[in-house]
């Protein structure tokens, strides 16, 4: 499922993409852990479908608990922690924060 919504978003599916990323990812929380890479990969693709779609007031909280969550889990240094605090400054921007 995670995979299909990412192929979702690569494919500008958008729509879909969040309704199954926004299925993906509790289920995911529950079966695997909240801080678990799979779990953590699929709330950032979900967050950059909430973006893609303008949706910012959506995909930031999603960017902001993903950037939290890899940095205690992963650590600072980790790309996609990076990946995520990067996504996080890119909302606070658009925010006018």
């Amino acid at each position: 499922m995670a995979d299909l919504a990412w192929g979702y978003l690569n494919a500008g599916r958008l729509a879909d993409a969040i309704k199954l990323g926004e299925e993906v990812v509790p289920r995911s929380k529950t079966v695997l852990g909240a801080d678990h890479p799979a779990t953590l990969r699929s709330m950032f693709h979900l967050a950059m479908a909430y973006r893609d779609a303008d949706r910012w007031s959506d995909a930031l909280p999603v960017f902001e608990e993903v950037a939290k969550r890899s940095k205690g889990s992963r650590g600072i240094d980790h790309t996609e922690t990076l990946s995520a605090m990067i996504r996080v400054a890119e909302g606070y921007s658009y925010a006018g924060r």
